[in-house]
């Protein structure tokens, strides 16, 4: 779970990432994943972005949320992207090693740590997003979508969605 610190919160941008381009490096319990998609589904609503590291991608807060987003079949997954120089990370387990470097390890290669092994501790509380489920699937015009690949240049652009397909 992750926790704040209290600062002074600056405006964000939520992304619509593609669910397919997210890292997980962190297991999670099935049953709540499956809890969080069926309130998903009777909602409407996807209340809370899943934190990523802005580069890899790799999940920082939000494993079940994703795992949730893949049992809707959802293709894009609203998403506050942030780098660990303003977020901290601590151990759960002894055992482990945690540290930024580590976990991205981890994620590229899918070598996932158990259950709540990684706290991220954010400068800033995560704000709610409340995005139509719909708009998961076709993003809303105007929306921030990232990544949308350049098939000229080869490389990572971010783009407004235009109309919904």
């Amino acid at each position: 779970m992750a926790e704040t610190q209290p600062e002074a919160q600056s405006a964000v941008s939520i992304w619509m990432v593609e669910r397919c381009a997210i890292l997980p490096n962190e297991e999670h319990d099935a049953s709540h994943a499956a809890h969080l998609a069926a309130l998903m589904r009777e909602t409407g609503v996807w209340q809370s972005p899943v934190v990523l590291e802005r580069e890899s991608l790799a999940v920082m807060d939000g494993h079940h949320r994703l795992a949730a987003s893949q049992l809707l079949g959802l293709r894009y997954v609203p998403a506050l992207l942030l780098d660990y120089s303003s977020v901290r990370v601590v151990a759960r387990r002894a055992e482990f090693v945690v540290t930024p470097e580590a976990i991205l390890q981890r994620a590229r290669m899918r070598d996932l740590y158990p259950i709540k092994t990684t706290r991220h501790l954010f400068s800033s509380p995560i704000p709610n997003c409340n995005i139509v489920l719909a708009h998961c699937e076709a993003p809303a015009k105007g929306a921030l979508i990232y990544p949308a690949l350049n098939a000229d240049a080869r490389s990572i652009s971010n783009v407004r969605a235009t109309e919904p397909s």
